[in-house]
């Protein structure tokens, strides 16, 4: 059996590993979600691309180095099927998806091309906790303007969490019992707040395992729309995105741009 872990995208057997790019691995998840199923082009493109303008060219070279990875594992017989001018599909029970918990994609970093080693991985972890732990502020900057700050940026994180939740309405909030309506959990270096209802999708964990930084994230599933804040700690800034369901990958781009801009 082929197995597939689809937040560091990459293809295994109990004696390979094989590392995938990240629009192969968003192609590979759609194609086995729906096995046997045949998948239009279109539909495979803007799962994979979103609102990106891409042709069939791009989408066969993606299914080609798809095709390449699994011959690298060992597969002589490729679990992706070719429906002509339609589209593709994936042969049912050949591979298989592995369920990655919160706390194991936090602890092993998304890699969108090849795995790291562990030994890479911890050195990782260790930088970012040196990080998060203020070694790099100014010897000058006072204690007491630090505290002052910090008292500040709690204040307003949980002011704007507390009008995001009520404007979702994901939970009563009685004056006496509004401390209870969200719970709060450490996700590597984020604080993700959300209503204990809320289940986060394997595209959202994703999206929290590559995007780590001190910063504090806002999820809210809705009826129709959904709500993604991420609050930056040290430049006090935010961004915040209503989006409704398939425009996920379009919101990811932007949380990916934001965090990476404040590195």
């Amino acid at each position: 059996m082929i197995k597939f872990d689809p937040v560091k995208n990459r293809i295994f057997t109990d004696t390979r590993n094989v590392g995938i790019g990240h629009r192969e691995g968003l192609i590979l998840e759609l194609l086995v979600q729906r096995a046997p199923d045949v998948i239009e082009k279109q539909e495979i493109i803007t799962h994979a691309w979103g609102n990106i303008c891409v042709g069939d060219t791009s989408l066969a070279k993606s299914i080609s180095a798809l095709r390449r990875a699994f011959l690298k594992l060992g597969v002589k017989e490729s679990p992706i099927i070719t429906a002509p001018r339609v589209g593709y599909r994936a042969l049912p029970g050949r591979v298989q998806c592995v369920e990655i918990s919160l706390e194991e994609v936090v602890e092993n970093p998304l890699s969108t091309e090849t795995p790291k080693p562990h030994a890479e991985l911890d050195n990782e972890s260790t930088e970012q906790q040196d990080t998060s732990n203020g070694t790099d502020l100014s010897p000058i900057c006072p204690p007491y303007i630090r505290i002052i700050l910090n008292i500040l940026s709690v204040i307003l994180i949980f002011a704007t969490l507390v009008i995001l939740s009520i404007k979702l309405d994901l939970a009563p909030w009685p004056p006496h019992a509004a401390h209870l309506a969200l719970a709060q959990q450490r996700v590597g270096e984020l604080i993700l707040i959300k209503s204990p209802s809320v289940k986060l999708s394997l595209p959202l964990r994703r999206l929290l395992a590559s995007n780590q930084c001190d910063c504090v994230v806002f999820v809210g599933i809705g009826d129709g729309e959904n709500e993604l804040a991420w609050f930056h700690r040290q430049t006090q800034d935010a961004v915040n995105l209503t989006y409704r369901s398939g425009q996920l990958p379009v919101v990811s781009a932007q949380i990916t741009q934001f965090v990476e801009e404040r590195k």
